[in-house]
């Protein structure tokens, strides 16, 4: 809402008008809707609370004038008491009148049964349709959350860590570093830790569990800084203070998973120490071994030599680029050693793997090679010189170069005439004759050059000649097509 809106908002909210009138509600004219409403107490917390303050005020107003007018005619209650002066009370709570004898005999019953019958038949409504129940107590920032958490899980419920209870999902707050999940302890649960009422860290079955994994061998390393991790290490620890039995049992026995565990690191420093052959069957000969400069440890020459020999996969991309230089006369040593200007496609070792693995690629590489070396020897034998350019790479389509090359060509000019200009322009990128930096310097003289060829003025010259279906003479309607005689045609 702007300023103007906001203290408008305000002041019919203190004339004591309902705020269901103000958003969009019946009667009134509406200022905004309901989410720009609550969206702009997010903005402005203090102007927000002061709203929702006497929207509260008003709709409790509201009610206790509406039961007025509902119990004003009444003569009698739903049980047939009538309604005099003496049989008549006030709830100042509710804002509503009662009838004293139903009141009486209300008392006389045990009211918890009442209650926990109240209690259950709420908690079965909110059980047999969960989804329609989050949605409609969740606030409006909320619900998007709340969709992609039961999208993903497929219940519209989750646990809480603190009360060990299945909860709705609008019970629980949504992840501050993701919103496509929740917390994992209740709203409740929460704000009371938040606000030192309780100390939490682990509950019982977690506990449990932590000791289980540490029996299992796992260290305090994969236990707490893992994706699976139980709880944080800050929770660890203050577990440890509240429950000191508990705690002696765990550094026992991260202890010893501890000495377990650097037992087994520095054994496999000595086995590989002492190894006098690679995994592959190659000798750890001093001419056959390497050492990594970035962490100092051994490795085998020869595997590393036929691992760049095989290079790595070649992508679709890749490949298509090797394609495009190999069309455009670009030397196979081009294409993996590169040149002044551009970079190289690939390795030699991809390539001569990809044309080794892959049949088709294969086929494409002998055909064109042979026809490129039958055109050089088509000249009785004199190798023709290669006149491709070297410095201009291969050009990659990329998404949006159509779009690019179109908005280069004047809007005047006609849809076909513009696509001819970026034909013309397409092509020359292909066929490397034009680097990608030099496409609008080359659009601007197929520009001309289009101009040249077709003139938009000067018609009825040997460039732009008049069509036959054009007048003959100024003053009359005989037509050029009709002054040309039949001898003429058939000498053309």
């Amino acid at each position: 809402m702007s300023a103007t809106e906001a203290e408008a908002f305000m002041a019919r909210l203190e004339a004591g008008e309902a705020i269901r009138t103000i958003i969009g509600g019946a009667g009134g004219r509406p200022l905004c809707s309901r989410k720009a409403f609550f969206k702009h107490c997010e903005l402005h917390p203090e102007w927000g609370k002061t709203a929702l303050a006497f929207a509260n005020t008003n709709g409790a107003l509201k009610t206790i004038e509406g039961n007025k007018k509902r119990y004003a005619a009444r003569t009698h209650c739903q049980r047939g008491h009538e309604q005099t002066g003496d049989n008549v009370g006030f709830q100042p709570s509710r804002g509503r009148h009662y009838c004293k004898v139903c009141h009486r005999e209300n008392e006389r019953k045990d009211p918890s049964v009442k209650l926990a019958e109240r209690a259950a038949l709420e908690s079965e409504k909110r059980a047999r349709n969960p989804e329609r129940t989050v949605m409609r107590e969740a606030p409006e920032a909320w619900k998007r959350c709340y969709k992609l958490v039961a999208e993903q899980t497929g219940k519209w419920t989750s646990f809480c860590r603190c009360c060990e209870k299945e909860l709705l999902l609008s019970s629980f707050y949504p992840a501050a570093h993701d919103k496509q999940r929740v917390s994992r302890t209740c709203i409740s649960c929460a704000d009371a830790i938040n606000a030192g009422s309780i100390t939490f860290t682990m509950n019982a079955t977690e506990a449990d569990r932590f000791i289980e994994r540490l029996e299992a061998g796992d260290t305090l390393r994969l236990i707490l800084n893992r994706k699976d991790a139980i709880c944080q290490k800050k929770a660890f620890l203050k577990h440890c203070e509240l429950h000191p039995a508990w705690a002696e049992r765990a550094h026992q026995l991260a202890q010893r998973n501890a000495a377990e565990a650097q037992n087994r690191k520095r054994l496999s420093k000595k086995a590989f120490a002492t190894r006098t052959h690679c995994s592959k069957g190659h000798p750890l000969t001093p001419e056959n071994v390497g050492i990594k400069p970035v962490n100092g440890t051994r490795y085998c020459k020869a595997c590393n030599y036929a691992n760049v020999a095989r290079g790595k996969p070649i992508t679709p991309d890749v490949e298509r680029a090797v394609r495009n230089a190999i069309l455009t006369n670009m030397k196979i040593t081009d294409i993996y050693n590169g040149g002044p200007g551009r970079k190289p496609i690939c390795t030699y070792g991809t390539l001569r793997t990809a044309r080794r693995l892959n049949a088709d690629l294969g086929r494409f590489f002998d055909e064109q090679l042979s026809e490129r070396r039958a055109y050089r020897r088509s000249n009785g034998g004199v190798l023709v010189p290669d006149c491709s350019p070297n410095d201009i790479p291969v050009y990659i389509f990329q998404p949006g170069d159509y779009e690019w090359l179109y908005g280069l060509t004047p809007r005047h000019l006609p849809k076909n005439d513009r696509d001819v200009i970026v034909s013309d322009l397409w092509i020359e990128l292909t066929e490397r004759r034009l680097r990608r930096e030099d496409v609008p310097t080359r659009a601007k003289d197929l520009i001309k050059k289009h101009n040249r060829e077709n003139p938009s003025r000067a018609y009825g010259d040997i460039r732009s000649p008049l069509s036959l279906d054009a007048p003959a003479y100024l003053d009359g309607t005989m037509l050029r097509g009709e002054t040309v005689s039949e001898s003429l045609w058939e000498r053309l």
